[in-house]
């Protein structure tokens, strides 16, 4: 017999809400970026899909023609040009810069440039 039901109940309470919270947090980490930023895009131009790809890394430079170039953790060194809504967020990209900060860029293959969409 449970000396202390109520207490034991409310423990219980607290611990199913927050594997619930947990579970919720792991869901949406894993589709976050599929929601927000798609799996694909439609050129405006002539109606082609892109899948929208993610890259992550530091930004070394930003040029003044809107590109950036990004370090991934490999070493490897990308050239993107900002497009939509990257555009909107050349002072968020000058403070990923100044902090050395971890970026991760969304983007689509436009022939053989890469287009930032997004950048956060």
């Amino acid at each position: 017999m449970m000396k202390f039901p109520r207490l034991s109940a409310a423990i219980t309470v607290i611990v199913l809400i927050g594997v619930i919270a947990l579970i919720i947090i792991g869901v949406l980490n894993a589709t976050g970026p599929l929601l927000v930023h798609g799996s694909s895009i439609t050129d405006t131009v002539d109606g082609t899909m892109h899948m929208v790809e993610h890259e992550s890394g530091t930004i070394l430079r930003q040029k003044s023609d809107h590109s950036f170039v990004l370090v991934t953790a490999t070493g490897q060194q990308k050239l993107f040009q900002c497009k939509q809504r990257c555009l909107l967020q050349l002072g968020h990209i000058q403070r990923h810069i100044n902090e050395h900060a971890r970026t991760d860029i969304y983007y689509i293959h436009m022939d053989t440039i890469l287009e930032a969409i997004d950048v956060d």
